[in-house]
């Protein structure tokens, strides 16, 4: 990347990144932020997908995928695709700069194999640094919380809201712990920490942002791909 090209960034993640229940999701506020001071021009966006308004349309959010394809039979939700199996072609086809990665709620609500949850995360994330160039970035985020006392998407028989709050922590800790050992291997990884972004007040269903909660969500992206950009000039 020269100092005059775009910055090209794939969010690439589920249902949250995709903007499910929100046309858009936190792209729409993350879109208007830019805008607002004049850096729209400083990124471009891409994806296979597009939804919502702004510079920040195009992503590769698919909804209901975890982190890699999820059997039936292990699944307390059905069958899951993996974004490990799809995200070598994903960067093949539309190439970026930066990566903001967020994956891993559906392995949350299918109960499937938590505790080597950030083992199956590490293959993904290599792959993705594998396709980056090597002045890239790849922003790793946490989850959100999720309210297992809305049961839109979140059994009573499989979650009580104490057992949800440890497996998104035990997740995130997962989460953490491969973004700084990766780190320390030298890998061009910054840990986007999102799970005190929101409160449970702030999911529409139990699992996704309302439109505030996404807002919230765009900003600490804007602040992320900001500052990545800001250092690139220096």
């Amino acid at each position: 990347m020269s100092g005059k090209q775009r910055i090209r960034v794939m969010c690439l993640g589920d249902s949250i990144t995709d903007g499910f229940t929100y046309a858009g999701g936190y792209r729409n506020a993350l879109g208007a932020m830019l805008a607002a001071d004049g850096r729209q021009d400083s990124f471009v966006f891409v994806g296979p997908n597009s939804s919502g308004s702004g510079c920040a349309q195009r992503h590769a959010g698919f909804v209901g995928c975890s982190i890699c394809n999820i059997p039936a039979a292990d699944s307390v939700t059905g069958a899951r695709g993996g974004i490990a199996d799809i995200a070598g072609r994903l960067l093949r086809d539309d190439p970026a700069d930066v990566v903001c990665l967020m994956i891993g709620t559906n392995d949350i609500l299918s109960k499937y194999a938590l505790s080597q949850f950030g083992e199956r995360l590490e293959v993904l994330v290599r792959t993705v640094l594998g396709a980056l160039p090597d002045d890239g970035m790849l922003f790793l985020a946490t989850l959100p919380a999720m309210d297992a006392r809305v049961p839109v998407y979140i059994s009573s028989a499989d979650f009580t809201p104490e057992t949800m709050d440890a497996a998104v922590d035990g997740c995130n800790r997962q989460i953490r712990s491969l973004a700084a050992n990766l780190q320390a291997q030298g890998e061009r990884i910054t840990l986007a920490e999102m799970q005190d972004v929101l409160t449970k007040q702030e999911l529409s269903d139990g699992v996704h942002p309302d439109a505030a909660g996404f807002a919230k969500i765009g900003a600490r992206w804007y602040r992320l791909l900001t500052e990545f950009a800001d250092a690139r000039k220096e």
